[in-house]
């Protein structure tokens, strides 16, 4: 599968179906510590960096095949998943063809604008992270 990964143990969330949204580093950030590496586009659009669709479809096909027994579907992405204009569509087809809790990693940096807020607001758990070094940093 080229978008689904694992499942993946978490201490947080137990076992994990990742989903991958981002075919390379697309973020808004391009920090040092990031354990995907550096950023190859940086940029703040909001477009289809990778085909809804075929996303959709393997979903679809993990769930008719024989899996572990998941206990999240965590959607992050090789850089920020807010960046994917299907991540509203992609999490309604999760929540629609399964019980399991949708969870989303990012770096919240999207979270001002409406649309992603309103697209959040279907996923169960919204994980954001928002590193700084320092007050004078953030406040910055």
């Amino acid at each position: 599968m080229k978008y689904l990964f694992g499942p993946v143990n978490s201490r947080r969330l137990g076992l994990s179906q990742g989903i991958d949204l981002l075919p390379a580093k697309i973020c808004n950030f391009n920090c040092i510590y990031c354990e995907v590496g550096a950023t190859t586009l940086h940029t703040c659009d909001r477009k289809e960096y990778s085909p809804t669709r075929d996303i959709l479809e393997e979903i679809d096909t993990l769930l008719a095949g024989k899996h572990p027994p998941i206990d999240v579907f965590t959607i992050t992405a090789s850089g920020e998943p807010t960046l994917h204009s299907g991540l509203g569509s992609i999490i309604h087809h999760i929540k629609h063809k399964t019980n399991k809790p949708v969870v989303i990693l990012t770096n919240g940096s999207l979270l001002h604008v409406a649309g992603v807020r309103s697209e959040l607001m279907a996923a169960d758990i919204v994980i954001p992270s928002l590193i700084q070094p320092g007050k004078k940093v953030f406040e910055k």
